[in-house]
């Protein structure tokens, strides 16, 4: 059964871009996506309680930390899931600043632009 979740759009600190752009993580997310990543990412506030329901039914690829030039990441486990139609990864990395009621998207796609989404937008999210 697919499951449905909801979130409003936000700004973050543009440090999405960095890491999706480390060697580390853009290899794998390219592996996963079929080609590299869009440099950065969504950002949506969801609600905890039903983060936790949605993100315990999905199948996650795990990545363990990594070490780039001489400074280590942490790991992160990425959920497949759709965003409109297209396909992307919830990103759960075992260092962040952000709270659960933060999910940060990574996709090939500008996804701000492809759905010209703005601050305070509400997004479906598909398992």
């Amino acid at each position: 059964m697919q499951e449905e979740i909801v979130g409003r759009v936000f700004s973050g600190t543009g440090r999405g871009a960095f890491f999706t752009s480390l060697l580390g993580y853009k290899t794998h997310l390219a592996q996963l996506l079929g080609r590299e990543p869009f440099p950065g990412t969504l950002n949506l506030h969801v609600i905890p309680e039903e983060a936790v329901a949605f993100l315990g039914g999905l199948h996650t690829h795990e990545l363990a930390s990594f070490t780039e030039d001489g400074r280590e990441y942490g790991g992160i486990r990425l959920a497949k899931i759709l965003i409109n139609g297209l396909a992307a990864y919830i990103v759960i990395s075992e260092k962040t600043h952000y709270d659960k009621t933060t999910f940060e998207i990574v996709s090939t796609e500008n996804l701000r632009n492809k759905f010209e989404l703005s601050d305070g937008d509400e997004v479906h999210i598909f398992s």
